[in-house]
């Protein structure tokens, strides 16, 4: 097919290419696009990013010279002096200070040109991706790249364990009929004392963490949390999350897998009986069969959702074959699996999905 043919076509399919679109999911595309012209999108940050890679292979390689070079030279001084070429004991050290002072300065403009080239794509692909994937998804929703939610509130909460180092990313805020939800990437360690008594750092939480709303009129404070095991004490660590307070009890359904996995405490046991119904533990179990380790926190008009996906929503690639991949089809479409956990939650205990 010539180029002219290729463009009757395309004019001719684009509507309905488009009226497909929004009867799948509700989302019309920027224009009729095919895989190569989804390859060549944001091209100039796709090659950035392929040079800042590049840039740390040269970075690499330029540290292997200047060591080796600086360790060949001091050699051959020493081999100099055996054949009885004596070298000045001020000349030797000279020659090699030299050489060490030329590969550090190397070495440093070679990092700090790779840490601007980084930022710069960190910013183009936040602009020109992340935010284009978020306002075409949830227009009006905000995003803040640094930031993430106060994992000291999910902690009081009871749904993330005892931690002792936070960080994250990509705080979206957005609006659901009048009540501010939040989604960001989580990431908590904790230092323990280990194997022969060293302190050694625990990777304890790494996913996301969501505030969603809650309609339902029955009050009380209710978490459920799975069940997980302390990787190098092998103990149980329910001890390692915070009590919501003396009025909670710890529950017990009556359904053997759910208990196997699930520990569920209560304020109120009408509020414990919604939330631990038949159709309830269905959902819980599928979560935790799909997603991992999770905690949820109902109180007040709150969902609070602490998810251990092992996963960063936006995260740029790190393998070199996975730069094309780079889009904001593909942004949006990772968005749209986080959101629609975020919905079937609310679905879920809001009481809209049954069965």
């Amino acid at each position: 097919m010539n180029q002219e043919d290729y463009d009757k076509v395309k004019e001719t399919l684009d509507p309905l290419y488009q009226r497909v679109k929004i009867l799948l999911n509700g989302v019309q595309l920027e224009g009729f696009r095919t895989d190569e012209e989804i390859r060549n999108s944001n091209k100039n940050l796709k090659d950035n990013i392929k040079t800042e890679r590049k840039m740390i292979i040269v970075f690499i390689i330029w540290v292997l010279i200047w060591a080796c070079i600086t360790c060949i030279t001091g050699q051959i001084l020493s081999a100099l002096e055996c054949f009885g070429l004596n070298i000045s004991v001020i000349t030797g050290p000279i020659i090699i200070l030299m050489f060490g002072f030329i590969g550090f300065v190397g070495a440093i403009v070679i990092a700090w040109k790779i840490h601007k080239i980084k930022k710069a794509n960190k910013s183009d692909y936040d602009s020109n991706i992340v935010q284009y994937a978020l306002q075409d998804i949830l227009p009006g929703a905000t995003c803040e790249p640094e930031s993430f939610l106060d994992p000291n509130r999910l902690y009081h909460l009871g749904i993330i364990p005892y931690y002792t180092e936070a960080s994250g990313s990509y705080l979206i805020e957005y609006e659901e009929n009048g009540q501010k939800c939040f989604i960001s990437n989580l990431f908590l360690t904790r230092q323990k004392i280990g194997n022969q008594n060293r302190m050694v750092s625990e990777v304890v939480f790494s996913g996301q963490a969501y505030i969603l709303k809650y309609n339902s009129a029955h009050s009380g404070n209710v978490r459920i949390i799975t069940k997980g095991k302390d990787s190098l004490l092998h103990r149980d660590l329910v001890n390692d999350f915070k009590r919501r307070g003396r009025d909670e009890e710890k529950i017990e359904t009556g359904n053997s897998e759910f208990d196997k996995y699930f520990n569920v405490y209560a304020s109120d046991s009408r509020m414990s009986s919604y939330c631990c119904s038949p159709y309830m533990i269905q959902h819980f179990l599928q979560w935790r069969r799909i997603y991992g380790s999770f905690g949820i926190a109902i109180t007040g008009s709150t969902i609070a959702v602490a998810l251990d996906s092992k996963q960063s929503l936006f995260k740029m690639p790190v393998r070199y074959n996975q730069i094309d991949n780079i889009s904001i089809e593909n942004s949006k479409l990772e968005l749209k699996q986080i959101l629609s956990l975020a919905q079937q939650i609310e679905d879920v205990l809001n009481g809209k999905i049954y069965g």
